[in-house]
């Protein structure tokens, strides 16, 4: 099966998460996060993935700091 890049959906859903970040300048963040997939189990490591430039990514180069907030069932349509 080949599957163009926008067809991923169609092998597994990914979780949605929420990654909280802080600006270099003091500025806090929150964003819903697809992409984001656990390497090492629990959590020890995780890969982020973008290919757009974003707030998100830019607060954790400058601070190398995130925080992962996993929601809980039932918090689909909040996210």
């Amino acid at each position: 099966m080949i599957l163009k890049p926008n067809q991923r959906e169609n092998i597994l859903p990914l979780p949605v998460v929420l990654i909280s970040t802080i600006s270099k300048d003091g500025i806090m963040n929150a964003a819903p996060w697809s992409n984001f997939t656990p390497i090492l189990r629990p959590l020890d490591e995780v890969l982020l993935a973008s290919w757009l430039k974003r707030d998100t990514l830019e607060n954790i180069r400058h601070t190398k700091e995130f925080v992962v907030n996993i929601p809980r069932v039932g918090m689909e349509d909040a996210v």
